[in-house]
């Protein structure tokens, strides 16, 4: 006696590119609080990089994601305001990046003071989109 099978076949539609991970990273300022944080929102494209600013302290944060495509890419963004450690997702404190499917990435989040550009207590973390 045979059983017949039937076969599936699966239709598929969207966007060619596959939604990647997010990737956060704290400043490397110590204490019980970190002054900042960058983020880059990876499930989404294009994806999103925000700087977060969490201390009032008369200091900055300056988020920044670097990428390889056929020579070196980058943006940034900074945010100053030290509101909130839940980043109010203002839209002065997001910019919107294109990193092409499969590169890899570095976030980068630092303390920055704007007048004199000047960074420090960074941190970074590595990623693919």
């Amino acid at each position: 006696m045979a059983i017949a099978m039937p076969t599936a076949m699966i239709l598929a539609s969207g966007s060619a590119q596959a939604a990647g991970n997010t990737t956060l990273v704290y400043t490397a300022d110590g204490g019980s609080i970190m002054g900042g944080k960058a983020i880059l929102f990876g499930n989404s494209s294009p994806e999103r990089l925000q700087a977060c600013d969490t201390e009032t302290d008369g200091h900055s944060v300056i988020a920044m994601v670097t990428w390889n495509d056929n020579g070196p890419h980058g943006a940034e963004i900074v945010d100053s305001d030290g509101s909130s450690d839940f980043c109010d997702n203002k839209p002065g404190n997001i910019k919107v990046v294109q990193i092409p499917e499969g590169a890899g990435y570095v976030v980068t989040a630092c303390l920055y003071e704007s007048g004199s550009k000047k960074k420090w207590a960074c941190n970074s973390e590595s990623g693919s989109a």
